[in-house]
């Protein structure tokens, strides 16, 4: 026995109801994660927090030696087990135990998650019942009082899912959680395109009589350290006025003009403040610059920054921020 690795044996039944205490839900596959029971029992007045446990592989895999190693999937379903225990047990807190040997891949994935999973309050949730048309995708809602309700919706499932229809719990105006941003105006119900293991956080608002915009922004193709200034163009839907402001990057920004001073990556966001009819709204796009000896003409897309956290979420009412 290697005392080093002794832990205390799980108690979650008479630790229930004892006050600052939170005890920790092992996760890993997919069985771990399927058991609203399971969860509840690990669940405190505190909440409830999951980690994510690796394999210790002493002799269990031949060839491999003494390290940790384990297998996930690629793409959108390396998020599935967080993805289910979001609609299965809804966590507080989501932690990992990694190793040098083993993390997280297809990174887009992951900070897709978790910058809907940290634009949720860190309160209690609720099922809601026949919320969705499709029944692999759930719906869960927090209520925040005057800071409006907030939805997590999931796809639990391992395919895409077209056009699903969500029920609101309220008629109201939407906003996306992640971003702060108004989508939708007076309405009872959205309709989403999901891919699997897909969280999506959204808030809901009582209508303002506000109408929501969106902001294109023109194609900008690759660009040389070398190259002379430019000028970076974008419409809002509304028809107002769009602002730009240099977010970071080898370059200085006046009004629409650009002018590089570097290789590297230039992070613009396009921005309306919006008026008595319509609602804020904003767009980021990422410029590459190359040196002058290694220009070539493939356009860039269009990327938004995420949080990347896989720390307990916190509460941010008013505007989910972010970063890069």
């Amino acid at each position: 026995m290697e005392w080093q690795h002794a832990t205390p044996v799980p108690d979650p039944d008479n630790y229930k109801v004892e006050e600052g205490v939170l005890l920790t839900y092992t996760f890993n596959k997919a069985y771990t994660v399927g058991s609203k029971t399971a969860f509840e029992r690990f669940r405190t007045e505190t909440g409830l927090a999951i980690i994510r446990h690796y394999c210790l592989n002493e002799d269990g895999m031949k060839g491999m030696g003494y390290f940790v190693t384990d297998i996930d999937w690629h793409g959108p379903y390396t998020m599935m087990a967080e993805a289910r225990a979001m609609a299965n047990g809804d966590p507080r807190y989501i932690g990992y135990l990694a190793s040098s040997a083993f993390n997280k891949g297809s990174i887009e994935y992951v900070r897709e998650f978790n910058s809907n999973f940290l634009a949720l309050p860190a309160l209690p949730s609720s099922l809601v019942e026949n919320a969705s048309d499709d029944p692999e995708i759930v719906v869960r809602k927090i209520e925040a009082n005057e800071y409006g309700t907030y939805l997590a919706i999931v796809n639990t499932s391992v395919e895409d899912k077209s056009s699903v229809n969500i029920k609101l719990p309220v008629r109201g105006d939407v906003a996306d959680a992640s971003n702060g941003i108004m989508i939708l105006a007076d309405t009872s119900e959205i309709t989403l395109d999901m891919f699997p293991a897909q969280l999506k956080s959204f808030i809901i608002f009582p209508s303002t009589g506000k109408l929501p915009q969106t902001i294109i922004i023109h194609d900008i193709l690759v660009k040389s350290a070398d190259d002379e200034p430019f000028k970076v163009s974008a419409l809002a839907s509304s028809g107002l006025d769009v602002t730009w402001k240099l977010v970071s990057g080898p370059a200085a920004l006046e009004g629409d003009m650009v002018t590089i001073t570097g290789p590297g990556w230039i992070n613009l966001e396009a921005a309306q403040a919006g008026n008595e009819y319509y609602y804020p709204a904003s767009e980021a796009t990422t410029i590459r610059v190359d040196s002058a000896s290694n220009i070539n003409s493939v356009q860039t897309e269009h990327t938004e920054s995420l949080h990347f956290i896989q720390i307990p979420r916190m509460i941010d009412f008013y505007r989910a921020s972010k970063s890069c």
